[in-house]
């Protein structure tokens, strides 16, 4: 094999040592800085990333607490407000009750004034109708000169009549 040709070695490692040389040189020089430009704009570009999504994180924390804080100040006025509501509702029930209850007193009273009106209206008629009978009947047994038994039935009939009125009227007034 020609490679292993000693007369040829020392050339052999001379130009081997001079392209590795060169390609050293080259990588060193063209490639290296391209590939370490390239790998630091990630390393930035990465941190960055990062640093961004911490900030976005702490933000969103920071958003959180305070959507918390709003919904449980929220929460705190909505029980307020109901509270009030209640109270407003208790109040004015407690008002209606007391206005009703004044009517219905106002109208008892009123009833029990027109109850009392009434029986005296009533007991006027029936004293007046039953002396206008009274008479009518007493008249009718001084004209007329009947037997006692005659007297009596007359005397319930007049009863009787007066009675009948008396229903009749009493029927008329509550209607």
């Amino acid at each position: 094999m020609p490679q292993f040709d000693t007369t040829f070695f020392q050339s052999q490692i001379f130009w081997t040592m001079l392209s590795f040389l060169v390609l050293y040189v080259l990588i060193k020089r063209w490639i290296v800085p391209i590939i370490t430009a390239t790998l630091d704009k990630r390393v930035q570009q990465i941190e960055t990333e990062i640093a961004n999504a911490n900030q976005a994180r702490e933000d969103m924390e920071a958003m959180k607490a305070r959507y918390a804080e709003q919904i449980v100040q929220a929460d705190k006025e909505v029980e307020q407000m109901f509270k009030d509501a209640e109270a407003r509702i208790s109040a004015k029930r407690e008002e209606s009750l007391h206005d009703l209850e004044e009517e219905i007193q106002k109208k008892r009273q009123l009833l029990v004034q027109d109850e009392a009106v009434l029986r005296e209206h009533l007991l006027h008629e029936l004293r007046h109708d039953s002396s206008a009978f009274i008479m009518a009947a007493t008249e009718r047994i001084l004209e007329q000169k009947w037997e006692t038994v005659e007297t009596e039935e007359m005397l319930k009939h007049v009863i009787e009549e007066l009675e009948h009125e008396l229903d009749d009227k009493s029927k008329q007034t509550k209607h």
